[in-house]
């Protein structure tokens, strides 16, 4: 699909050929290696692992540790549920296909990984989890390689659409012939399935929608004169609390280790520790996805941080053809934000949440 450039209409003047570029980035590829490079999760693990032994993982990620850095305030602990949840809470109707199992004798849960990887060991594609109903904490839990126990019900998930598009008939017949499979192996009970017409239907529902919200929008700094030294660049993103990631771009996150926007040199070029001494970046590029961040103070923030920019580094705020951005065009932008939060809103996704980091992974 062909970028689709919004342009400023109405009470801004035609915005076309500005520095900054706000578009749908649903199944966009221009620009596309450069921003999810910009706001990809390193160590977010994929919905069919390899295990050490070489051996496919179709039940979620390994538990890792969250690694706290210092002077960041410990995220509060969820309580126990007062009544037991319908489904995992991140899970959601109009996203996820869950099919439940329930069993008259527990689940040995070591027995149920040896199915799943015989029976998945295929399917590494198939954004699917696995979950089980943890009685002592009244609550469902990701089924891992370190998970051990022996429940009575078990939750499957199939995500009905991401970035690449949505879930067709292929996938839908995999997911419910290995489940079938699982609960004959175990002798678990097959709980209600949607038929293949309804839940294909909800895919490219949610197929629309995403395309509808998903917008990337970026600012570029020009230096007035000449180009400006990578130790300025440097000590002003660290100052604003930036980190410089392994892939050569400066990243803000807020304490659930989110990305809110990113920093980058304008060409591409990564940022590297120990060059940015001798570094001149000719432009820079502050970029932000609307649906991943919760709201549109992000945007401010990065206005904010552009403007403190272009005082610290004797650069301006341009459009791709090095015209000063005007304060109508940014004003706009953020009614662009503003407009696609509550689109999401209505769709019952929030904006930033656990589903549309999924959705947008």
């Amino acid at each position: 699909m062909d970028t689709q450039l919004l342009l400023a209409l109405g009470g801004v003047a035609a915005l076309a050929g500005v520095g900054f570029w706000a578009y749908t980035a649903w199944q966009t590829h221009q620009h596309r290696k450069k921003i999810e490079q910009s706001f990809a999760r390193p160590d977010e693990a994929r919905s069919l692992e390899v295990e050490p032994e070489g051996r496919l993982n179709p039940f979620g990620p390994v538990k890792r540790s969250r690694v706290v850095r210092e002077n960041e305030p410990e995220l509060p602990v969820e309580p126990r549920p007062e009544h037991p949840p319908e489904h995992p809470r991140h899970l959601h109707r109009r996203v996820d296909l869950m099919v439940e199992f329930t069993a008259s004798e527990p689940i040995d849960l070591a027995r149920l990984r040896e199915v799943l990887i015989a029976e998945f060991r295929d399917a590494d594609n198939l954004p699917m989890r696995w979950y089980f109903f943890d009685d002592a904490n009244n609550d469902w839990e990701l089924v891992t390689i370190e998970s051990n126990g022996t429940p009575h019900k078990i939750l499957a998930a199939l995500q009905l659409c991401d970035r690449s598009g949505p879930i067709g008939e292929r996938e839908y017949l995999r997911f419910i012939g290995g489940a079938e499979r699982v609960a004959d192996q175990l002798g678990l009970a097959l709980g209600r399935i949607d038929s293949r017409t309804q839940v294909l239907r909800l895919a490219q529902e949610l197929d629309r929608f995403c395309h509808d919200v998903d917008l990337q929008i970026a600012i570029n700094l020009k230096p007035r004169e000449g180009t400006m030294r990578g130790t300025k660049v440097r000590a002003a993103a660290e100052a604003y609390g930036m980190r410089l990631d392994a892939d050569g771009v400066y990243r803000l996150y807020d304490d659930n280790g989110a990305v809110l926007f990113a920093l980058m040199d304008a060409t591409g070029e990564p940022f590297i520790a120990a060059e940015m001494r001798v570094r001149q970046v000719p432009a820079l590029t502050l970029v932000l996805e609307t649906a991943l961040i919760p709201s549109a103070a992000v945007f401010d923030r990065m206005i904010a941080f552009a403007e403190k920019l272009t005082k610290t580094l004797e650069a301006e705020i341009v459009t791709d053809d090095g015209a000063p951005l005007s304060p109508e065009a940014l004003k706009w932008l953020r009614g662009q934000v503003e407009s696609s939060h509550e689109r999401m809103r209505q769709f019952e996704v929030p904006p930033g949440g656990t589903v549309a980091q999924r959705l947008f992974a």
